[in-house]
């Protein structure tokens, strides 16, 4: 899958190296159409989770969307960037 914003090793699990082929290719468009729609840089905190990293999080969920690829997790610096990624994610 060819993105335009993010490189795929964005979104590996810390544990597994090259994991990031597990993401679901339909939310990585609509993330990096989100990213161009925002016109700011998105940092991912976390991608793909294999279950074995993920049970090792604090208040992770056991059936959380990390687990198929389907979520990511966005750090924020400040309001205005929150907004408009928020913003940008919602349409």
């Amino acid at each position: 899958m060819k993105l335009k914003y993010f490189s795929l090793s964005e979104f590996d699990c810390p544990s597994l190296s090259g994991s990031s082929v597990n993401m679901d290719a339909n939310f990585l468009s609509m993330l990096d159409k989100a990213r161009d729609i925002a016109g700011i840089p998105f940092k991912i905190n976390s991608g793909y989770r294999t279950a074995i990293h993920n049970a090792t999080l604090k208040n992770s969920k056991p059936n959380s969307a990390h687990l198929e690829g389907k979520a990511a997790d966005i750090a924020v610096s400040d309001s205005r960037s929150r907004y408009i990624i928020v913003q940008a994610l919602i349409k």
